[in-house]
């Protein structure tokens, strides 16, 4: 109850005006709920239950609603083309990403039933629009812009809708070819069907990749690129990550910066951060989500102290301010230095801590996968003294046995993790979010130490 009270908030109410939940009743029951619904909430500027976003998803559901139940009363009728006249007039320009693709989402939905309802040059326009957003918002790697595992799940499972609808005037093959490039994104960008905790993202919110490729393999989909997939190592340039996989575990690293400068909402100050997996669960992680509220915890969770990288003196690398803001950002640079087949080296460096000194500080990490471990080297650049604070979030809250520079991790991962001779290190009690109502113990390996730079640091992962 505390749980459910602490975030009944704005985006629960958002949720309760999505109403998703009449697909859980019979069409009797869920017809009385619509009709309920259109009663008691009148056209209002005021009301949530009217801003674009939540009016845009509600369209959609009362169409799909209409179609499975072949319904379509005057009232409802009536209610569909006032919806679809507000979200017109009421374009998210301003929040642009996943917002105002769901509002073109609702209109192409709306016009596949009530296309005669609206004139033809308001229609022609609104397809013209939405091949313009789909370009700006897919990636050449097949990422969404926004670089979040969840809403790039979101976005495949909008186009999975859009293409069902089997709508003229859209271009089915470029549809189904921005499918399948996303689809490969989000099959490797997974930790055993989980999406990871990186940017605003959150588990058991928006679909799966199983669930997705479920969804395609139903509308019978040519998935070509799946189907090569084959890889060890991937590089997802544009979106700012790398992927290597192999028997024995995967690493997903954050290696890139912001994709599009002019829409960091779901931004966090994660670069250089990594997650680490294997067969059994997630072994390293970051820390997750579990509000959007503008508050001091909103911050933290965004901040580079609940990622599995390094802190300067426990600052960001990005400047993360308030619910969705995004101040200074730093230059990143990545690469994939080696790459054979037991083996692959890849780096990322970026000047995000110079923000918060006179002097310049460049942070580079560099990856090393072998067949049986991962190497983690850490180098500061710069001059003057600072602390470095370098955190690895365990996923489970699992036994932990201490042997001078080795962690081992007491469970099916059947992992160590080896330090330096003689570093400074503590495992402090932590928190993991899994969504926004559900989180866990966890432990944090936390190396601290105060150091003239430059400053060179290694730890290793052994499986």
């Amino acid at each position: 109850k505390k749980i459910w009270k602490k975030n009944f908030n704005k985006l629960f109410t958002y949720n309760i005006h999505y109403l998703d939940f009449i697909f859980d009743y019979s069409k009797n029951d869920s017809k009385k709920i619509i009709y309920s619904w259109i009663d008691k909430n009148e056209l209002s500027y005021k009301d949530i239950a009217w801003d674009p976003y939540p009016t845009s998803l509600r369209l959609i559901n009362l169409i799909k609603w209409s179609i499975k139940y072949n319904y379509l009363s005057k009232k409802l009728l009536e209610t569909l083309i006032i919806h679809t006249n507000f979200i017109m007039m009421n374009m998210e320009y301003h929040l642009r990403g996943n917002h105002l693709f769901t509002n073109y989402k609702a209109l192409i939905f709306s016009f596949s039933l009530l296309e005669s309802n609206f004139h033809k040059k308001i229609v022609k326009k609104i397809y013209l629009n939405f091949n313009n957003e789909l370009e700006n918002q897919i990636l050449n790697d097949g990422g969404h812009l926004e670089q979040s595992p969840m809403y790039h799940n979101q976005f495949v499972y909008d186009l999975l809708d859009i293409i069902q609808l089997k709508c003229r005037r859209l271009n089915r093959k470029k549809l189904l070819t921005k499918i399948d490039k996303m689809l490969l994104w989000s099959s490797v960008m997974n930790h055993n069907d989980q999406v990871p905790f990186f940017n605003d993202s959150c588990i058991n919110i928006q679909p799966s990749y199983s669930d997705l490729y479920n969804y395609a393999n139903k509308l019978n989909l040519d998935l070509k690129h799946i189907k090569k997939k084959e890889k060890k190592l991937y590089f997802f340039k544009d979106s700012g990550y790398i992927v290597y996989i192999n028997k024995k575990y995967k690493v997903i690293f954050r290696c890139g910066g912001i994709a599009s400068d002019y829409i960091p909402a779901h931004q966090h100050a994660n670069i250089t951060s990594l997650e680490v997996s294997n067969k059994f669960n997630k072994i390293i992680t970051n820390s997750g989500i579990s509000t959007y509220k503008n508050s001091r915890k909103r911050v933290i969770e965004r901040g580079t102290m609940s990622q599995s990288t390094l802190s300067v003196n426990k600052t960001n690398m990005l400047d993360v301010w308030k619910s969705f803001r995004v101040g200074k950002r730093p230059k990143v640079n990545s690469l994939i230095i080696y790459n054979q087949d037991k083996t692959a080296q890849f780096i990322s460096e970026h000047n995000g801590f110079s923000f918060n000194y006179f002097n310049n500080i460049n942070h580079k990490r560099k990856i090393i996968c072998n067949e049986n471990f991962i190497e983690i080297e850490d180098l500061l650049q710069g001059s003057g003294s600072v602390k470095v604070y370098n955190n690895l979030f365990l996923e489970q809250p699992a036994k932990i046995k201490k042997i001078d520079n080795l962690i081992k991790i007491q469970s099916k991962s059947n992992t160590t993790i080896e330090l330096q001779n003689n570093t400074k290190y503590k495992i402090k009690n932590s928190i993991i979010n899994y969504n926004f109502f559900k989180k866990n113990k966890n432990k944090n390996i936390q190396i601290q130490k105060i150091t003239n730079l430059p400053y060179k640091e290694r730890i290793k992962i052994l499986f």
